[in-house]
């Protein structure tokens, strides 16, 4: 049903872009406040032509932010990140970060959790007049079920990253496993510093703990709210990503991560490099238990690295 609202809207999006006949404008109007979720329709320039008031009510936004007109989709991201709804993490990077995103235009179908607690599952489209369609529906209710990310003691936390740890990972994908429905996928993906001891022998531990807790506020940054990230070893981190539409969407992200983490990194006068491996344990109906979905990331990412020590050589 989603899918076929998601098709629906484009054409009425494309439409409320291209036409300018009262009557047309009067009808999409109509259904555009009907719709029962939240509606923005961005022009080929990324500014914002529509925006129901549906999407103004589920997401909190102020009547300042549409003072000086429509706003552009870097001042709504912009807007988003001051205000805690894209989590921690230096806000120009995560508004950066978005827009590269979007000029993509690509599609795309994720879910985001609110500081607030909502779950909204996002669908983007692209317009064939080079704008943009999202969709926004609220998905608490639905979600309710899913356990929330454990509150772990300060104890048994990464007191340098402040990521879970393991044990907090094997438990999410337990619960997950328990209460995942039949036919749904997700994804478990490793990631594994490259070069990791060099590093630490060739600027120290103090610049490694630098490093590894800027890879995982750049992870944080690359994932989706719903995800579940954790430090499960020295400089390996894991993601469980959730509720994998297609097969496209699992490698997306590996590319993404492996982006994010090869920026410079400034750490006092200089930009140290890093580099990454990622391998993933696709989570389906035949999936057994945390602890061989785990080890099979595990498995993936070692095989990655040997890969990539074998080009090198």
């Amino acid at each position: 049903m989603a899918l076929q609202s998601g098709a629906f809207m484009a054409a009425a999006a494309d439409a409320c872009i291209t036409y300018s006949d009262q009557g047309k404008i009067d009808l999409l109007d109509t259904i555009l406040e009907q719709f029962p979720g939240g509606i923005a329709v961005y022009d080929k320039d990324l500014r914002m032509a529509v925006c129901n008031n549906n999407l103004k009510r589920m997401l909190d936004y102020p009547d300042e932010l549409f003072e000086f007109g429509m706003p552009t989709m870097e001042q709504v991201f912009r807007f988003n990140a001051m205000r805690g709804e894209y989590g921690k993490g230096e806000i120009e990077h995560m508004v950066t970060h978005r827009i590269e995103l979007a000029r993509k235009r690509e599609p795309h179908v994720y879910e985001r959790k609110r500081p607030n607690g909502m779950v909204l599952e996002v669908r983007g489209v692209p317009l064939k007049s080079g704008g943009f369609l999202t969709i926004y529906l609220d998905v608490s209710l639905q979600r309710a079920k899913m356990p929330e990310q454990p509150k772990l003691a300060n104890a048994d936390s990464d007191r340098l990253t402040g990521l879970p740890p393991l044990k907090a990972m094997e438990a999410q994908i337990d619960n997950l496993l328990r209460l995942r429905h039949h036919g749904e996928v997700a994804c478990l993906h490793c990631i594994d510093l490259d070069h990791f001891n060099d590093l630490n022998k060739r600027y120290g531990t103090a610049v490694g703990d630098f490093v590894l807790k800027e890879v995982a506020l750049r992870l944080s940054a690359a994932a989706r709210g719903t995800d579940f990230i954790a430090r499960t070893g020295g400089d390996r981190f894991q993601i469980l990503q959730t509720r994998v539409m297609r097969p496209s969407e699992v490698t997306r992200l590996a590319t993404r991560l492996i982006q994010e983490i090869r920026k410079p990194i400034r750490c006092g006068h200089e930009d140290i490099s890093v580099s990454a491996s990622v391998g993933f344990a696709t989570i389906n109906d035949a999936a057994q238990s945390a602890a061989a979905i785990i080890a099979k990331a595990n498995e993936s990412v070692i095989a990655e690295k040997r890969k990539h020590r074998m080009v090198a050589a």
